[in-house]
């Protein structure tokens, strides 16, 4: 087996002799085999464990029996405890879907702080078929049957050639220990009752299941990389990428050969389901100005005239500025905030503006608008108007509209960030000194 997975290592170009790999250890036989292959051919390594505390005592010996098999191999260990059922509620997720969520997010931190160039899981060939079950069941298309891939991006599955059964005749051969999860029989989950109920049939129709499913393996994957890269280049030719959302060309995408295939093979990295987006292409037209939410909920779709519009959706919490020198972060974005001398040229871009000093209080807030609320735009002196209507007025979108911020001082609006600021707080013949914004 170790011959096996040096020749798979080379073949997938997983990673070089200079490379330094993270890899997750659980505790149990796969991860075990995989640090003691790790050690067999001299692979720079540290070792990442995660304590879920979802399984009491048994959580903290796994922990310290990963510890302690570090400190016997002089490896590099760090270990997090997670609140993995708090994390699960905040958030709404499985238990299954939090933990890996937390798990990645924290060996993606730890990569970056000690300099790995990637990060290993004792993923194998049984895994893989597991998972390529489970996403025909689930109805994730031809890019589910692909399984998982030996190498994306950081994350690299040095056993994925490798069957269970030869993972555990390693073991015994190699007096590896490791300690069992008693969860893994449990059949509450889907992926164990794949694994003990569904298999077990198969293997029963096809003996010889985990050669000819390698093979077919192989091949999806040789194809999804073709037809990635032709979705990825017909994409590009109906939508247009905007600062906080895409432009989706109803012509252009309707010129393509597969029109639909396309759409859904877009929406799909916004969490539109195949069915519901089937539901959104069938229903066309749709009344301009309707909004389509993706089944999680985190992301739109806005049926325009010419285009229809995607957008993550963005909440803005209300941020306080407290003095006239400092820089306030807002999502991507930075505002800068610095008192100067009146300069003589008061003509700027859009992103920026000057307020007179005198006509500030501190602290002044920074926020989205809310409906209804009016101010006085520069040149319309003692007319006020609905911030609604100006932006209407402004051609933006729904969806601009939305993630437009304001600057209220003294409950009055001063500036629309990136469109007009307010003839109450504009610079005059009287001004000594003004507040520089600078939004970027």
């Amino acid at each position: 087996m170790l011959n096996q997975i040096k020749k798979f290592i080379q073949q997938e170009n997983l990673f070089s002799d200079t490379d330094k790999i993270l890899l997750a250890v659980s505790g149990g036989i796969d991860s075990m085999v995989l640090a003691a292959v790790f050690l067999e051919i001299n692979v720079n390594f540290i070792v990442a464990h995660c304590n879920f505390g979802l399984r009491a005592e048994d959580s903290e010996n796994d922990e310290t029996f990963v510890k302690n098999w570090a400190k016997q191999n002089n490896i590099l260990f760090f270990t997090k405890k997670m609140d993995t059922l708090y994390f699960c509620e905040q958030y709404k997720m499985t238990i299954q879907e939090g933990a890996r969520k937390l798990r990645y997010q924290w060996f993606e931190e730890l990569s970056i702080q000690e300099n790995c160039n990637f990060i290993a899981t004792a993923h194998h060939q049984n895994d893989n078929l597991e998972t390529i079950l489970l996403n025909i069941g689930r109805g994730t298309g031809f890019f589910g049957v692909k399984g998982i891939l030996p190498k994306h991006h950081k994350r690299i599955r040095p056993l994925l050639n490798v069957t269970k059964e030869q993972i555990y005749e390693y073991a015994k051969q190699n007096n590896i220990l490791w300690r069992e999860d008693s969860s893994n029989e449990k059949i509450d989950y889907q992926r164990n009752q794949i694994r003990h109920q569904l298999v077990p049939i198969y293997h029963q129709v096809s003996p010889n299941l985990h050669q000819s499913f390698s093979d077919t393996i192989e091949r999806m994957r040789m194809a999804y990389f073709i037809l990635e890269k032709n979705i990825t280049e017909t994409i590009n030719t109906f939508v247009k990428k905007e600062e906080i959302y895409e432009l989706i060309d109803m012509e252009a995408l309707k010129n393509t050969e597969n029109p639909f295939f396309y759409f859904s093979e877009y929406l799909k990295k916004y969490n539109f389901s195949y069915q519901l987006t089937k539901k959104i292409w069938e229903n066309q037209p749709y009344q301009t100005g309707k909004i389509m939410v993706s089944n999680r909920g985190k992301n739109r779709l806005l049926i325009d005239r010419k285009y229809w519009i995607v957008a993550k959706k963005q909440q803005y919490q209300t941020y306080v500025i407290e003095n006239n020198n400092c820089q306030i972060k807002i999502a991507e974005k930075i505002l800068h905030i610095k008192e100067i001398s009146k300069p003589e040229n008061l003509k700027l871009p859009k992103n920026e503006t000057y307020l007179d000093i005198k006509k500030i209080q501190f602290p002044f807030t920074i926020r989205n608008y809310k409906i209804g609320e009016k101010f006085c735009p520069l040149g319309m002196k003692g007319k006020s108007q609905k911030v609604s209507d100006f932006l209407t007025n402004q051609k933006l979108t729904r969806f601009e509209k939305e993630n437009t911020l304001v600057i209220e001082i003294n409950q009055k609006i001063a500036w629309i960030i990136n469109q007009r600021v307010s003839e109450v707080f504009k610079c005059d013949e009287n001004t000594e000194k003004v507040l520089h914004l600078i939004f970027e």
